[in-house]
Order: C-alpha cells, then structure tokens, then sequence
C-alpha cells in the first residue's frame, strides 16, 4: 500500500507564521513520521524525508490505525545524534529508545514504537546542548485515520491538520529596556527597545499533553498557557506585567498582545486593527499594574 499525505492548506495570509523558521537555521528537509497499529498492536514505524517511499504490504481483512506527524524544516531545527537520527518527536519508545533514524522505509515491529506523535514535544538544536519544549516553535502537522481494512493494493490518503497557534507581541511607549515573554513550555522571547517588531506572529505547536482538551486537530481546539511578561528598563529595573497570566490560544489563531510599556499604570486602550487576514483575535491589552 502507498501511503500519501494531505496537508490541510494554510492560506495565503498565515504564510508569514510559517516564514519563521528560517530565522532559526538553514532551510531543511521536513519530516514524516508514521505509526501503524493492527488492531490495537504496534505493527511498523518510519521515518522519512521522502514521502514518495512511505509503501508497506498490509494484511487484507486486518483493521489497522495510521498515525501520521510533519515537522517542517525538521532536519534544521530539531536537535540530531548524527548520523540521520532526530530527538522528539521522532525518538523511539520500547525496546529501541533513543533518537529516530531516517531510513525512507518501514520497520515491522512490536516492541519499538514512535513515542511522541501525539504531542507537542520537541527536542530543538540550541547551541551546544539541545534543549526539549512541550510547545516547541515549529511547525507542524499531525493526522490519523483508524478503522482501516485494505481490500487491495492502493493508495491511502492521510489528511494532515496544522496543530499550531501564533503570537504576535506589539509593544507601545517601548523607549527603553527590553521585553521578556514567558510562555509555559516555550523558549522565551525576548525584545529589546530597538526592535519592537522581533517577535511578530511567531509559531508555536500545541503540548496536547492533557487527553481531556480534546483532538488538538479539531479546529476549535485550544490551550489556557501561563504566560509571564516582564519590562527590564535600561537601568536594570524589573517590572512584572503579567506574571503566569493564562492566556487562551486556539489552533490556526494568531494571539495578538498589545503591551503597555510605562511608568505608571494607565487604564488607556491601544487598540489597533490588524491588517492580516490570519484569524487575528481580539488584542489583549497588557498594562502594567501597581503591586
């Protein structure tokens, strides 16, 4: 059987989300991972950077379920043992744990498995020591099907829905200083005073590491993240403007947060409407506020 994927289209107006990646490191390849169960039995895993190879003989008359997860750029941001092998989340669980290799086919096993294509980890390239995030800044897709019997050999078609969400940062009154955002299981941003745009629709993957929030696949699917945002001024000052605040982001939606950067709290709105068409929600107003 050949296996196809079919990435859920971002439009037009979400591409700049997507441009992103390239501020971390050279453009690479993306990455297939695919789990086959038959029945409720692990039955083969690959990896692969050329989806034109996914092939596998399935059984006629088995029901088998198909996990499907892509890592675009994957080869350039997620953290590599050398020799075509990847962390999360394309590391293997079971009696073959570690790093996942690429190997363009399918593996026939019960005792080693994908480990993590149901949720948002990754193990990203960070200097000279990887560093692992549960709402990593990739991005990604993620598509399964169940319930399959192959009658004949053909071709499955996987759909791949994006399982990510976006922040944008606008900074108001930034004359000094710089900008810390720390978001539950994510690098935090930083944005100095001369670059009030650095940290514009950034991508994130979703953790999906609570069963009970749903399929993060599902296009109403959200996450409530702490977030901590705080002003250094020029002089070292610390101010804490919102500190494990949660913030509600829902998958294909841009969070746009407008911060107040002053000396003294304002009950004054900043208010400006977007131009992109990428499903921007209403913008938070971040004030600083009186301890």
């Amino acid at each position: 059987m050949q296996l196809q994927v079919e990435r859920e289209v971002v439009a037009e107006q979400d591409r700049p989300l997507r441009a992103d990646r390239t501020a971390t490191r050279a453009e690479g390849k993306d990455l297939y991972a695919v789990q086959i169960y038959k029945g409720s039995i692990k039955y083969a895993y690959g990896i692969f950077d050329d989806p034109s190879r996914m092939k596998l003989e399935l059984e006629i008359g088995k029901i088998y379920r198909i996990e499907v997860t892509v890592v675009e750029q994957a080869t350039a941001i997620i953290a590599s043992g050398g020799n075509s092998t990847y962390g999360a989340p394309f590391d293997l669980g079971g009696t073959g744990k570690g790093p996942g290799k690429v190997t363009n086919q399918f593996t026939k096993t019960m005792t080693t498995s994908l480990n993590n294509l149901t949720r948002g980890e990754a193990t990203l390239s960070a200097g000279t020591a990887p560093q692992s995030y549960t709402r990593p800044p990739v991005s990604r897709f993620y598509g399964c099907l169940d319930g399959i019997s192959p009658e004949t050999d053909t071709h499955l078609t996987i759909p791949l829905k994006w399982v990510c969400f976006a922040l944008s940062v606008q900074p108001q009154d930034f004359q000094e200083g710089t900008l810390e955002i720390e978001m539950e299981g994510a690098p935090k941003l930083t944005i100095p005073a001369g670059e009030p745009g650095a940290v514009t629709k950034k991508t994130f993957c979703f953790s999906h590491a609570d069963p009970s929030a749903g399929e993060w696949q599902d296009d109403n699917y959200q996450e409530s993240i702490p977030t901590t945002i705080r002003w250094i001024k020029a002089d070292g000052t610390e101010r804490i403007l919102r500190e494990n605040h949660p913030f509600v982001f829902t998958r294909k939606h841009e969070k746009i947060l407008h911060v107040i950067c002053s000396d003294s709290p304002s009950d004054q709105l900043f208010l400006d409407k977007e131009s992109t068409t990428l499903q921007p929600e209403s913008p938070e107003i971040i004030h600083p506020t009186e301890k």
